[in-house]
């Protein structure tokens, strides 16, 4: 698929305002989503649902993002707040649904059992429909329905435990959201049929990343076919590998991705039965394991000294599409770093405070305004430019692209998408990449 975005979107960003979300995680809720509005594609729809015990929509339905919704949006979400009580998530996921749009999902609670096994059912029955996005923010947050959520739901999903990588991996999302993608995939068969039935539906395939599919067919013969809408375009890919795997490996592994599924669902019958089928384990299956060789069986308990063991940082566990940053353990040879004092506690601070206030700048068609309020050691070179009859909102757009890359290199994830709508916007009256160059140059100066 290419790297070119698809440009205009339709997507529906679901957000979690209950009395949990108070503090650091209403915070960087808001920051995100500020990001986020300044991401999109012009010419795209888009909605903001917030729930709780209860939810409602800014628009009550996909708007077309312009500089009227933009400045709508986001002034209203500088006003959001924890104040909507418990954690109710079907009934806003139904309402997004419904308009068959990309959902980003963000929630940092837990929900019963009953009301996870109801969303996840819903979600199964309305595979196609959507493309469901899951995000879980903070320590308290149920990691496996984010991560249920976003396999039913044919999405990526990612528990964020510090609140601080929301906008980052938020982002990640973003790009994945705008670059093209097959969805309403299916795979069938040139001869023959699956275990399960004729077809098997793919929800969505995500540019860059690796797409597995597992299925078992008694035809030793048969050739795979996956069809499918990139945008508007139809696309048809026909497997040539000729390659035969006849032990259960592949069985195995189709179990295994059905298993989740099933586990999700708490479907106990149907996965004993499958598990006991495949011998893969699931959480209502213990395999036994005899040792047949050993004569003499003994009580001795082996003796381990644990201070020699050294521990490792941990790395992110990555389960298809979804992933999960933990926290790394010291290991015995830890040493450290010096405590940072008061100076350099106030230093980052500001540093984050001018970042978040240099996005918020920027308005719905990629232009920004008003940096210098911010960066006012950039106020000569502004003032050189626009003598030389240079545009003002274009040097003031060229000067915001050049503290981005300049200050905040560590976080290009997070403003690509900005700096690709900002060029854009010096593209209409001629400008581009040299200004941006003429800057820097005068910044060395």
């Amino acid at each position: 698929m290419s790297d070119e975005k698809v440009g205009p979107v339709d997507v529906i960003f679901i957000c979690d305002r209950s009395g949990s979300m108070c503090g650091k995680g209403i915070e960087s809720l808001k920051s995100a989503l500020q990001l986020f509005l300044r991401q999109l594609p012009t010419d795209s729809t888009f909605d903001i649902i917030s729930f709780g015990s209860q939810f409602d929509s800014l628009f009550s339905g996909l708007k077309k993002y312009d500089e009227t919704s933009f400045d709508f949006a986001s002034k209203a979400v500088e006003n959001f707040e924890s104040n909507y009580g418990g954690t109710n998530i079907l009934e806003p996921l139904k309402s997004a649904m419904a308009q068959k749009s990309q959902i980003i999902l963000l929630t940092d609670g837990q929900v019963r059992q009953n009301k996870k096994i109801e969303i996840l059912k819903y979600l199964e029955d309305n595979r196609g429909k959507a493309i469901v996005h899951c995000i879980g923010l903070g320590n308290g947050v149920d990691s496996d329905l984010i991560k249920d959520i976003g396999n039913v739901g044919g999405g990526i999903s990612v528990v964020v435990r510090d609140t601080k990588n929301l906008r980052r991996e938020l982002s990640k999302i973003t790009n994945k959201v705008l670059l093209p993608a097959i969805k309403n995939g299916k795979v069938t068969l040139t001869t023959g049929v699956f275990e399960d039935g004729k077809s098997e539906e793919v929800v969505g395939i995500f540019n860059k990343e690796t797409f597995a599919f597992f299925d078992t067919t008694s035809d030793s013969k048969v050739e795979g076919t996956l069809t499918g809408n990139v945008g508007e375009k139809k696309v048809t890919l026909t497997s040539t590998e000729k390659v035969r795997i006849k032990d259960t490996i592949l069985g195995q592994f189709k179990a295994f991705e059905k298993l989740k599924v099933l586990e999700s669902k708490e479907e106990k019958e149907k996965c004993v039965k499958l598990s006991l089928k495949y011998n893969v384990l699931s959480k209502y299956t213990t395999f036994v394991a005899i040792d047949k060789s050993t004569k003499v069986e003994t009580d001795s308990v082996k003796q381990v000294d644990i201070s020699q063991i050294e521990h490792n940082q941990s790395k992110p566990t990555i389960i298809r599409g979804a992933y999960e940053f933990v926290p790394p353990t010291r290991s015995s040879r830890y040493k450290p770093e010096r405590e940072r004092g008061k100076k350099d506690v106030d230093d980052t601070d500001k540093n984050e405070y001018k970042y978040n206030q240099l996005i918020n700048k920027q308005k719905f068609d990629g232009r920004f305004e008003n940096v210098i309020s911010i960066f006012d050691e950039f106020e000569p070179i502004q003032k050189k430019f626009v003598n030389e009859k240079v545009d003002t909102q274009c040097v003031t757009t060229a000067i915001a692209i050049v503290i981005l890359r300049k200050y905040y290199a560590d976080r290009e994830v997070e403003w690509a998408l900005l700096e690709e709508k900002a060029m854009k916007y010096l593209a209409q009256f001629g400008y581009g990449e040299e200004l941006v160059n003429k800057i820097i140059e005068e910044t060395k100066s």
